[in-house]
């Protein structure tokens, strides 16, 4: 994975703050997501496909979070 890509999309997750964590978490919080998309985008043809990766992301990690 090119840590360009990394680095834009943890840059954008942490703008974006989905989850609204911020400011109480911590910078890295959405480091795993972060590294999950940018392994991904490589092969993303399209804004759906990019969409659907997001969502993909995102659904495991609250599926992870709610069993704590």
């Amino acid at each position: 994975m090119d840590d360009r890509y990394f680095q834009i999309v943890d840059r954008c997750l942490l703008d974006w703050d989905v989850m609204q964590l911020f400011p109480g978490a911590p910078q890295d919080e959405y480091e795993a997501e972060a590294y999950a998309i940018a392994a991904r985008l490589p092969g993303c043809r399209c804004e759906s496909d990019v969409q659907q990766c997001l969502y993909e992301v995102f659904a495991a990690a609250s599926v992870s979070y709610t069993h704590l």
